[in-house]
Order: structure tokens, then C-alpha cells, then sequence
């Protein structure tokens, strides 16, 4: 680990220890080691307060459903740090869906934890704008120039985000715009085993993401109908065999159905089946 950037994650979780939210950004483009270079500061961190690496099992959350998930499996088991890979749902264009203000929310409430986030995406000004409003970023590592077996970085403060991000607005090439960071480095690969063990990982958890985004678009699983309709899991089976509804997919024990099926529903008179009936 560069020797000022293991400086700079320390005086983070000093930070973290005095009650104040601190999140590191790693941006840069496809192939240019943005998971990488957040994995081997995940297990620095972890080795100083866990005396051991990260565990990419509940550390690496892909989206942001995964981030809050393990966000809580990383407080009940003492982690300090978690990984947001890929932090693409979270994005200006999205900022007023629903979902993102769950995840605004959870910007707010997550230093309560005491916890270090770290987001990877390709670029850092698709952010939603209320992070950096609230001062919760606090250091910028873009990479760039990733060979067979390291890459450079480019570290950045809040108030050197800040410029970039005006400097984008009249670049026409984006990434001509980080100039003048406060400090570089290079980090180099992770050892094969690790590197190994993050790419099953990292593999699995984007083959979920894809599922998952088709699924919202086309489908409705059981616990989202279950929300719209106010009735119980014996309930809703009970109307749909009914009318002679079966699933379109079972993922990971969920049933999926045609998302046509929650108007026909609602216009039905439900007979509503459960405990109490």
C-alpha cells in the first residue's frame, strides 16, 4: 500500500472514531482497477481493526439493495469498512426515484455505525449532488494508466472534487479535468488467490445485478405484490390459483410474475386468507 495513501485512511477513521461521516470515492474507467485498488484498502483497514482482510463476502455489495444488507451484516460482525462497487444506482439522474432517497437516507444515518464506505464507479460527477453537499466524501482516488500489473492514481480532497467537478462542465473530454491532486500513487495487482477470489465474486454479484434490473422492469416478485396489494403470502397464492396465475421465474426462492398482474388484482374483490381468517 502507497505509504501517504495508508496516512490518508487512517486520519479517515479518525475521523470516523470522532463521530464524523467519512466516504472515499475510486473512480476511472473500465479495466483500470477501481475494485482492485478499494479491495486493498478494505484489508488494510481490516487489518488494523480486525486483525485480519476484508470478508468480500458481506464487504462487497454490488447496488444498492446489497449495500444496505450488508451494511447491517458488517456492524453485527465488527467490520469497519464495506465496498460499494459499481455505485452506479446512484446517480443524479435517478436522485428523486424512490430508491434513491432510501440510499440519501442511508448517507445520513450510516456514520452512526461507525463505518468506512467506498464507492467505485466510472466517474464520479454522476453522484447524486446531496453527498457532497453534505461534506460526506472526503477523498477522491482516480485511477488510471492500470498495466499487467499496476496502476496510478490520483488523490483528490472534498474541496479538489468540488473543482473538478466545475471544470467538467466546460471540458469536452472528461477526464482532462483532474488536475492538480493533492497527492499520486500506484497500487499494485492483488496476489492470484485474492484476485481470484474477488472475480467469482464480483462475476456472481453483477450476473445478480443484470437478473435483478431485467426483473424490475419486466416482473414483479411476491414481496413487492405483497406491499401493493396489503393482503398475506397465503392470500395472494390463494387468488392467483384463483385466476389461474402461475409464476414466470423462481429466483432464489421468489416468485416472479407478468407486472400486468397487479392491476387485474387490485380490480379484483380479494379474499383474504391468513392467521386471523
Amino acid at each position: 500500500m502507497d505509504k501517504k495513501l495508508l496516512e490518508n485512511l487512517y486520519s479517515l477513521m479518525d475521523r470516523i472514531d470522532k463521530d464524523k461521516a467519512s466516504m472515499i470515492i475510486i473512480d476511472g474507467g473500465v479495466g483500470e482497477g477501481k475494485t482492485t485498488l478499494a479491495v486493498e484498502c478494505a484489508d488494510e483497514i481490516s487489518l488494523k481493526y480486525n486483525n485480519e482482510i476484508a470478508d468480500l463476502k458481506i464487504q462487497l455489495a454490488h447496488g444498492g439493495e446489497d449495500l444496505i444488507k450488508k451494511t447491517k451484516q458488517c456492524y453485527e460482525n465488527g467490520k469497519r469498512v464495506i465496498i460499494y462497487d459499481e455505485a452506479g444506482d446512484f446517480s443524479k439522474r435517478g436522485a428523486l426515484s424512490r430508491f434513491n432517497g432510501r440510499l440519501n437516507s442511508y448517507f445520513e444515518k450510516y456514520r452512526a455505525l461507525r463505518l468506512l464506505v467506498i464507492l467505485t464507479l466510472p466517474n464520479f460527477d454522476t453522484l447524486d449532488n446531496s453527498l457532497f453537499d453534505k461534506r460526506i466524501p472526503r477523498m477522491l482516488l482516480h485511477c488510471f494508466k492500470r498495466n499487467e500489473t499496476r496502476g496510478i492514481f490520483k488523490a483528490y480532497s472534498l474541496k479538489r472534487m468540488l473543482y473538478i467537478k466545475v471544470r467538467m462542465k466546460d471540458e469536452i473530454i472528461k477526464f482532462k479535468a483532474y488536475k492538480s491532486p493533492n497527492f499520486w500513487g500506484r497500487f499494485y495487482n492483488l496476489p492470484d488467490d485474492r484476485a481470484e477470489a474477488l472475480r467469482k465474486i464480483t462475476i456472481s454479484q453483477k450476473l445478480d445485478s443484470i437478473i435483478s434490473d431485467k426483473f424490475r422492469e419486466d416482473l414483479i416478485g411476491t414481496n413487492e405484490l405483497l406491499g401493493h396489494l396489503g393482503i398475506t403470502k397465503m392470500g395472494l397464492y390463494k387468488n392467483l390459483k384463483r385466476i389461474g396465475v402461475k409464476p414466470k421465474a423462481n429466483i432464489k426462492r421468489q416468485n416472479y410474475y407478468d407486472r400486468s398482474i397487479i392491476n387485474i388484482l387490485k380490480g379484483m374483490k380479494l379474499k383474504r386468507v391468513g392467521n386471523n381468517a
